[in-house]
C-alpha cells in the first residue's frame, strides 16, 4: 500500500482504499486494482452487470 500511495503522490493522482467491494459502485472512468483474487471475481461480476 505505501508504494501504491507513494507512487500517486509522485503524479498526483486521487486515490481510495476500499476495503469492500460489496457496497461499492463501480463508476466508469475509475482504474480498480484488486489485491485479492475474491475482490478480483466480484469485480469483474460487478463491470460485467453494469
Amino acid at each position: 500500500m505505501e508504494g501504491l500511495s507513494l507512487f500517486c503522490h509522485q503524479y498526483s493522482f486521487d486515490f481510495e482504499v476500499i476495503r469492500g467491494l460489496s457496497e461499492e459502485v463501480i463508476q466508469d472512468g475509475e482504474v480498480y486494482i484488486s489485491i485479492t483474487e475474491n475482490d478480483l471475481i466480484t469485480l469483474v461480476e460487478k463491470v460485467l452487470a453494469s
